[in-house]
């Protein structure tokens, strides 16, 4: 009885171990897709974030080179 009883922990304990790892992969795989889909989007999304950044960095710069001098 007792050699049952320790193959059957001995078991449980692979099972777990075993389950563990696909769990851990199953983890990697979903950052790798969640990694691509950001990627993708920053690709997609890239140039028209970027002249946007331009047009305001443009309209900050009309900004301040319109402001008067402080006075003292």
């Amino acid at each position: 009885m007792e050699r049952i009883k320790s193959f059957l922990a001995s078991a449980l304990i692979a099972l777990i171990v075993f389950a563990g790892f696909g769990f851990g992969i199953m983890a990697v795989g979903f950052a790798i897709v969640l990694g691509g889909a950001f990627a993708l989007a920053l690709r997609l999304a890239g140039p028209r974030l970027m002249e946007e950044a331009e047009k305001r960095a443009a309209e900050v710069r009309v900004d301040t080179a319109e402001a008067e001098p402080a006075t003292a």
